[in-house]
């Protein structure tokens, strides 16, 4: 397949509404939604989940959809979470049912801006007593509608972690009224997904009832080897910048975890190199290109540790940062034993072994969820390694000192 294409989020090309290397898992999610399924996609970071939103987005009135996308990483409040919700709304009869309805009155008071015709619509705030009122009436009117509503919305976990770290119950209310509005407005669909576990999040709060009429997806990771080398292909007849065999294999190899963001990252990084050497691409070029991306410590790396103490608190940030040194030095995998050693020193006085050591498992379950570690299975005991070697590298040259 040839593809003149974009980027999607993920650096996947994406041709009008094919997303390369995803057909079966766009038709699966199809199959999901239309087995009258509400879906959270599980799945690490950079996999490619927006992209395949974004693919989704594009083929929703093929299937039969109206499909919003909604991005709740920079979302702090609830009611800001109905604000965007209505903002990525495009259809000015559902905009003008909603302002004409018994809800009108709240939702016009907050409204600076409404251009029917032309399908725009700046808010300001909601009252906070108000959000829920104008959120169930309005799903009211877009079930009611004659082609069903599908909502994207990426980084959902962020948010409700967002409000669980401002109050924990403050969270459970949320989640727990949320559900409650996808079973009164059947007709409106939900695609959850994010760069943090939901069922981790809502695990740790005691607060896995409110999720639990979402269908969990779990098989959505790294390319194949095939695809990944199909793909490293494809971004070279794209670029310009044919790699021969043997390097493409070898840059998979280098990767380790073949997902989509990382292979490009990668040929990116050997692609300017040659160019800026004036050299053909070989394997020795592929290793001093590689060599220069741990080096440059380059901000898609930097990610991966920046985001520790925002995840899991200062605390739990020690221990986990602790784990990651631990894992990164170890070239067979490190066994939750070792663990246990390695996290002592970073223990108060007085704080209870027993106490420690379910946060040591809990923290390796969370590095796991989110992407850092990957659980080998042993006969005797399971060892903990880096999912991407390309991140264990990183860790190793800058975070093990």
């Amino acid at each position: 397949l040839v593809y003149s294409c974009h980027m999607g989020s993920s650096g996947l090309p994406v041709t009008g509404t094919r997303l390369f290397g995803r057909d079966q898992d766009l038709a699966r999610m199809w199959n999901f939604l239309r087995e009258s399924n509400n879906i959270l996609l599980l799945a690490p970071r950079r996999v490619g989940k927006t992209s395949l939103m974004e693919a989704m987005k594009q083929q929703a009135s093929a299937r039969g959809y109206k499909a919003a996308f909604l991005d709740l990483s920079s979302v702090g409040s609830e009611a800001n979470f109905v604000l965007k919700l209505l903002q990525i709304i495009d259809d000015p009869t559902i905009l003008k049912r909603i302002a004409e309805s018994d809800v009108g009155r709240l939702f016009q008071q907050s409204v600076k801006k409404i251009s029917i015709a032309g399908q725009s619509l700046e808010l300001g705030t909601f009252e906070e007593k108000d959000w829920r009122t104008i959120a169930e009436r309005s799903a009211q009117i877009l079930a009611a509608s004659e082609t069903p509503w599908l909502f994207l919305v990426d980084e959902f976990p962020i948010f409700i972690n967002h409000l669980r770290k401002s109050d924990a119950n403050r969270a459970r209310l949320f989640l727990e009224w949320f559900r409650s509005l996808r079973h009164a407005a059947r007709g409106v669909r939900w695609f959850l997904a994010g760069s943090i576990g939901l069922d981790k999040v809502a695990r740790d709060a005691q607060m896995s009832d409110t999720i639990n009429d979402l269908h969990p997806v779990r098989e959505f990771g790294p390319f194949t080897l095939p695809v990944a080398h199909a793909f490293i292909r494809e971004l070279g007849i794209q670029s310009q910048f044919i790699v021969p065999d043997g390097v493409c294999e070898l840059l998979v190899q280098k990767v380790g975890w073949p997902i989509p963001f990382h292979l490009r990252l990668l040929f990116d990084r050997h692609r300017d190199y040659c160019q800026d050497q004036q050299l053909d691409p070989t394997m020795e070029t592929l290793d001093a290109a590689y060599d220069k991306l741990i080096l440059d410590r380059a901000p898609h790396m930097n990610w991966w540790d920046e985001r520790l103490t925002d995840l899991y608190g200062d605390k739990a940030d020690r221990h986990a940062r602790t784990i990651l040194r631990t894992a990164a030095k170890a070239d067979s995998g490190t066994s939750l034993a070792t663990f246990r050693s390695a996290t002592k020193k970073n223990r108060a006085p007085g704080d209870d072994a027993e106490e420690h050591n379910r946060l040591v498992h809990d923290l390796l379950d969370a590095l796991v969820s989110d992407g850092y570690l990957r659980i080998e299975t042993g006969a005797r005991t399971n060892r903990y390694v880096f999912l991407s070697p390309l991140l264990r590298d990183y860790w190793l040259r800058f975070k093990t000192r």
